[in-house]
């Protein structure tokens, strides 16, 4: 498992549209596995429906898809379903008391109101696909009151991309000691 696996990876709109899907992670330029990704941008364009907010996020090198799912004050007193004629409960609210499915759909409703046509936002969440188009399921809204903050998005995603995300993964560590290879200092090279 790559370091950027479980970790909310800071893309350009244009790099995560050009990720190249699996079935349950996605990768990006050497080879490292995404499955969380980060983004700042304007939302652009916006539409409510009684389960979930779709909303596209314009960060200035293209538009991405994302979805804010509402549908957890639905679920929160649903008995679990067996007759198979109930849609089945997801899997991050499978097993979870109502209380705590309120909770999140109170959260959820915060981040809806952040969302709003013209904003500019912070979103986290999961890479997802929907109809064979990549999309970002959201877990996190953030109203940016910086102007800036856009423009340090970009200038972090460049300097991660030189440095960290277009590297290979590293090998696993090599204990030195017990191999007898030491690293040189410089001052040791003379």
């Amino acid at each position: 498992m790559g370091s950027t696996e479980d970790a909310h990876v800071k893309l350009l709109a244009r790099e995560l549209l050009g990720l190249a899907g699996r079935s349950a992670s996605f990768c990006i330029a050497g080879g490292r596995a995404v499955s969380r990704a980060e983004a700042v941008g304007v939302v652009v364009a916006w539409e409510r429906r009684e389960k979930l907010i779709r909303f596209l996020l314009d960060d200035g090198t293209g538009c991405i898809p994302c979805v804010l799912w509402l549908n957890h004050r639905l679920l929160a007193g649903r008995p679990p379903a067996g007759d198979g004629l109930s849609p089945a409960i997801p899997r991050h609210l499978a097993g979870r008391p109502p209380s705590e499915v309120e909770m999140l759909g109170r959260a959820a409703e915060g981040h809806a109101s952040r969302a709003q046509m013209g904003a500019l936002v912070r979103v986290r969440g999961r890479l997802t696909a929907f109809r064979g188009t990549l999309q970002l399921t959201v877990g996190g809204v953030v109203a940016e009151r910086d102007p800036n903050a856009e423009a340090l998005h970009w200038l972090q995603c460049l300097r991660l991309a030189r440095r960290c995300y277009g590297r290979p993964t590293p090998p696993y560590p090599i204990n030195r000691s017990a191999t007898g290879n030491k690293r040189k200092t410089p001052s040791e090279d003379g």
